[in-house]
């Protein structure tokens, strides 16, 4: 299949079916058309410049792209997600339906804040997510399964509570509490409501029992500035698993990376085998970001590159 074209600086205009399509650089699949035009590979062409009507058609019908914009039902998604999701659809990412369901759930929030600071905070934390959107994280009890502290003047809607304001999270308990009751406040780091983390947060909470539960994005109450990034607060969710040692979580981790990103990920991967080949122990986040001496590259992004799929 061949596509007349011309290209200059900053434009390609391609014929499609005897209509002009103008594709200026801000389209998202920009270098990657030039490229296959220079190839001689047109098939795949058309596809590509459609990607607007392509990532609707594959979404639920709620998220549709504007130019570079990711709206939900008309709103525009917080930029975060909407690269995500653009990013997601350019590699072909398996994880896109997943995290579009997510992303639908989280502008159902009626925090503006958490829509805005919970997708990357539970990208960077590595959160599985199932199909429906539903979001993974941890929680550390007592060894009879009882939350470590309590509050009395919490409003428990579903679940067990005792007296100290506690709350039972045996395995297939549903816990619901007022939202109201859950501290909203992201500059308040230890404070009332429920808190869900990382694995590594909840087993150092934890005084014998850690488990997995499932939570509704749009539940999400805070995400805590400055609780060293592992925690958040929510208001709803379901206890699914107990944790343990002997049998890990093997959950996957719903993520994307970009070509760039796919590129440091490689140098990461040689760079670690190369240490273990000369007997050397696994590298700190620090000591792999000074080795790869990539401009802008941050610890932060380091973390969140390792544990993509």
């Amino acid at each position: 299949m061949y596509l007349p074209h011309v290209k200059n600086e900053k434009t390609v205009t391609v014929i499609v079916d005897g209509k002009c399509e103008i594709i200026s650089a801000s389209h998202i699949n920009y270098e990657k058309i030039r490229e296959l035009l220079d190839s001689g590979d047109h098939s795949e062409v058309i596809r590509l410049i459609n990607i607007p009507k392509a990532v609707s058609s594959f979404s639920l019908g709620s998220v549709n792209i504007v130019g570079n914009d990711v709206l939900y039902h008309g709103r525009k998604v917080p930029r975060y997600q909407s690269q995500k999701i653009l990013d997601m659809y350019r590699v072909g990412s398996p994880s896109l339906r997943p995290f579009e369901r997510m992303v639908a759930r989280v502008m159902e929030n009626i925090s503006a804040r958490a829509q805005e600071e919970f997708p990357r905070f539970a990208d960077d934390k590595g959160f599985p997510i199932d199909e429906d959107g539903y979001v993974y994280a941890w929680r550390g009890l007592q060894d009879d399964f009882w939350s470590r502290s309590g509050n009395p003047d919490t409003r428990v809607l579903k679940g067990k509570v005792n007296a100290q304001g506690q709350i039972y999270n045996g395995v297939g308990e549903e816990i619901e509490v007022e939202r109201a009751d859950v501290d909203d406040d992201c500059n308040r780091t230890c404070s009332y409501g429920v808190h869900v983390g990382s694995l590594e947060y909840a087993k150092w909470w934890s005084r014998g029992k850690v488990v997995l539960v499932k939570f509704d994005p749009k539940d999400v109450v805070s995400v805590p500035a400055e609780a060293g990034g592992d925690k958040c607060r929510v208001c709803h969710y379901w206890v699914v698993s107990e944790y343990t040692e002997e049998t890990p979580i093997k959950e996957p981790v719903i993520s994307t990376l970009n070509p760039d990103e796919r590129k440091i990920k490689a140098r990461i991967d040689r760079y670690v085998a190369n240490r273990k080949n000369d007997g050397k122990p696994v590298p700190s986040f620090k000591q792999i970001q000074s080795a790869l001496k990539t401009k802008g590259l941050k610890v932060e992004d380091i973390k969140r590159i390792i544990r993509a799929v």
